[in-house]
């Protein structure tokens, strides 16, 4: 009986803790907007020494409706070397649901798809050869 009823859970609560690929693709869109102006903003001689946060702010800041459509969720950069990728989470900062580097044109990483956690992943010194 208790099989039963933890199968009968799991049907009826799954599907409401999971994105699809249709909900997410928008925000893979703009996910990967937003990387390549990480990227570029990496690679600009000013910027070295900004990570993080900092890159990520300046990055957007000649245009801030690139993180309009992230409001509740929370998003990440880091940059290797002259690479960077950035990192969509929820806004608990527990689970990764997307993660992009800024050198590819799509995106790298639809992690919604497994439960992972809020940490980069991407191995971007392969990706961006």
């Amino acid at each position: 009986m208790s099989r039963i009823a933890i199968c009968l859970a799991l049907l009826l609560i799954g599907p409401a803790c999971a994105q699809s690929t249709s909900e997410m693709a928008p925000y893979a869109a703009a996910l990967n907007k937003v990387a390549r102006a990480v990227d570029a903003a990496a690679n600009i001689s000013s910027y070295n020494s900004l990570d993080g946060d900092d890159l990520l702010k300046a990055a957007t800041s000649h245009d801030r409706t690139l993180l309009q459509p992230f409001s509740g969720f929370k998003l990440k950069a880091r940059r290797v070397g002259g690479s960077s990728s950035v990192l969509m989470c929820d806004a608990d900062e527990t689970r990764a649901l997307l993660e992009d580097s800024g050198c590819s044109m799509n995106l790298d990483a639809p992690r919604f798809l497994k439960q992972e956690p809020c940490d980069f992943a991407l191995p971007i010194e392969q990706i961006c050869r």
